[in-house]
């Protein structure tokens, strides 16, 4: 029978793996390769220190090739709509969704998944971490609060000196009472879903995985200050007052600006957070520590491991992908290098000239030298002046050589597949109007893969949040939606509102700037199509007209470009509105008791911070949702 593992056993053969890809990222020259392409991005191009006079520049095509992808990609926040697996489910995918709007935009989120998408783009794949995060702390108790406290136990106390009366003089009295109840209270003040970028150079999988679904395990490094990790309670006390620090940790962070965070004077720990994914075990340790901060337990996600990865170029039979920058980088050296050449051979051209010091005295060397009009030079010898003075040859670079900047910097829109049309700048060479359609749809094509797996990976974000939040998710909470109308329309929901099995989908394009005038001329168009309908009846105006300001012209207060009588009528036609709602909504009410959905029927429910929420439905929430899609705050 062989001999379980042990706790010693499992670390060494943790850290062993960790030591072996560190090794074998070293050898592959990942981690420098990834250095070369950041500062490919930032500019500095030039790691040598020239001891000539030779100057050097860089023409940064990396950094305009990224900042031209970037904003079509991940400039707006995604629209994220949540599809029911299930008929029971129907209602639920509708809150779902909102929460999942909501909490991208309140909390933030946009941040980490813009930095990890230019990850993603430079050095090829980026990563998210997604969790939930709770933090109590303490606060002073209001007097309703402290009066409240009192009569509880006051209560508690008469209750028990009325039942046993011979122990009064063990009951402590009123006075005593007051004086032992503290004036603090202990409240949540952060109990939600948590989105962090983190660096590749922190994440290490598995080095004989050729994806994720086939990694056996992945890790992420973390440096803390050795007081903070010896301080943390959430360690092991023997683990984390054995851990030892070094300044020479800092030296491991291959990106500058966190070699200035760590500093020389502080010592500083590496710590790996270990997702075991053979045997659903989690574990915490220091890379050369003889314990486990945190001992191998299940994991504490129900998804399992907490990282969101997106993919750029994938190579069949490799982990790590291609970036747009790799293939650019030798493009980008010899750019660099022709016009430094350029510039170098600009600076050498001065006219020089050979004289015979014998023939000219000072004043005619002096003559020779000066910039003035029609100086006189004076000449001690009477040689022919072909024999005295001759410019001195140079030899010029050819005028091919000025032609390859545009060469290489054709060589790299053909590699990147970045064309003049999206950078902004006038084409060199005219093209007819079919040319240049076949160009964009030839870029639209590249664009919109990769616009496919960026919504892929918000795709996986926002399951893995909801997932968190079906586990993690407590007590009452209350969100807040802008409506057609821009009112603010109010729906409380707890956990059991967003449990179910559900697909999620992003609004294509929606990461995507927004066109104003392609919408503007959407709306105008609709206008034209319409016309017709208006004539005979069909269509009606007012909301068309209301329609056109609002999602053609973004303007909210359109009731001062409407006439009284029509605003009248506009008036009349959402009050009908509104009472069919209200017989809706009650219907539902009704189908969700007898069927046992979980709607709150309270209509005065009071929400996590104690503000009145008015009773919303589902399918309110969607027509609401349909009008605007704007999460814009919370209570």
């Amino acid at each position: 029978m062989a001999r379980s593992k042990t706790n010693t056993d499992r670390l060494k053969k943790y850290q062993q793996d960790i030591t072996l890809v560190q090794e074998w990222r070293k050898q592959q020259g990942f981690d420098a390769m990834w250095l070369r392409l950041i500062d490919l991005y930032r500019g500095k191009h030039f790691s040598e220190v020239y001891m000539n006079n030779e100057d050097r520049i860089a023409i940064n095509i990396a950094f305009s090739t990224i900042n031209v992808i970037f904003p079509a990609i991940s400039v707006s926040m995604p629209k994220i709509s949540v599809l029911a697996n299930a008929p029971e489910n129907e209602d639920r995918s509708v809150i779902a969704g909102a929460i999942l709007n909501y909490w991208w935009k309140h909390y933030d989120m946009q941040s980490p998944f813009r930095m990890a998408s230019k990850d993603f783009l430079m050095v090829g794949h980026g990563w998210v971490k997604v969790g939930w995060r709770t933090l109590e702390g303490q606060r002073l108790m209001t007097s309703a609060e402290y009066d409240s406290a009192f009569l509880k136990k006051a209560d508690e106390r008469d209750t028990y000196l009325a039942e046993n009366p011979e122990n009064e003089r063990l009951v402590p009295s009123y006075e005593e009472i007051a004086e032992s109840i503290t004036e603090t209270k202990t409240v949540v003040k952060e109990d939600r879903p948590f989105m962090e970028r983190v660096s590749p150079f922190d994440i290490y999988v598995d080095p004989d995985a050729t994806c994720m679904q086939d990694a056996r395990w992945i890790t992420q490094r973390i440096i803390r200050p050795l007081e903070e990790v010896r301080a943390d309670k959430r360690y092991k006390q023997s683990a984390r007052m054995d851990a030892q620090g070094s300044s020479m940790v800092a030296a491991q962070y291959l990106v500058e600006k966190e070699r200035r965070r760590a500093g020389d004077n502080i010592l500083r720990v590496a710590i790996w957070e270990h997702y075991d994914l053979v045997s659903g075990k989690m574990c915490v340790f220091t890379e050369f520590g003889s314990d486990f901060l945190v001992e191998p337990m299940d994991m504490p996600y129900s998804m399992g491991h907490p990282f969101a990865m997106v993919r750029n170029y994938d190579v069949p039979g490799h982990f790590y992908p291609i970036g747009d920058l790799e293939m650019l980088e030798p493009l980008q050296m010899e750019l660099n290098a022709t016009r430094s050449a350029l510039l170098n051979n600009r600076k050498s051209y001065a006219r020089k000239y050979f004289y015979r010091k014998s023939g000219f005295g000072e004043d005619g060397i002096a003559a020779l030298r000066s910039d003035a009009d029609n100086t006189m030079v004076p000449v001690d010898d009477d040689r022919p002046f072909g024999d005295l003075f001759a410019p001195m040859p140079q030899s010029n670079m050819t005028a091919d050589m000025y032609n390859l900047s545009d060469i290489i910097s054709a060589d790299a829109r053909e590699v990147s597949g970045v064309s003049e049309y999206q950078r902004g700048i006038s084409p060199s060479v005219r093209r007819t109007a079919t040319e240049a359609a076949m160009i964009q749809d030839a870029t639209n094509a590249r664009s919109a893969d990769k616009l496919g797996i960026i919504e892929g990976f918000v795709t996986a974000i926002v399951r893995m949040q909801l997932q968190v939040a079906q586990q993690f998710l407590s007590g009452d909470q209350v969100a807040r939606v802008v409506g057609r109308e821009g009112k603010n329309l109010w729906f409380p929901y707890t956990r059991d509102d967003i449990l179910g099995e559900y697909d999620f989908a992003v609004e294509a394009g929606s990461t995507q700037p927004g066109n104003d005038q392609q919408r503007r001329q959407d709306a105008l168009g609709l206008v034209q199509a319409a016309t017709p309908f208006m004539e005979m009846g069909i269509a009606d105006p007012i909301q068309l007209y209301k329609h056109v300001l609002q999602q053609g012209f973004k303007i909210r207060g359109f009731e001062k470009f409407i006439s009284a009588d029509a605003m009248k009528k506009l008036e009349m036609q959402t009050q009908m509105q509104e009472q069919q709602l209200q017989q809706q909504t009650m219907q539902n009410q009704q189908m969700a008791v007898e069927g046992g959905t979980n709607i709150p029927n309270d209509p005065t429910q009071q929400g996590q911070f104690g503000v009145q929420a008015p009773q919303m439905a589902p399918q309110d929430l969607l027509m609401a949702q349909q009008g605007d899609t704007a999460m814009s705050g919370a209570v």
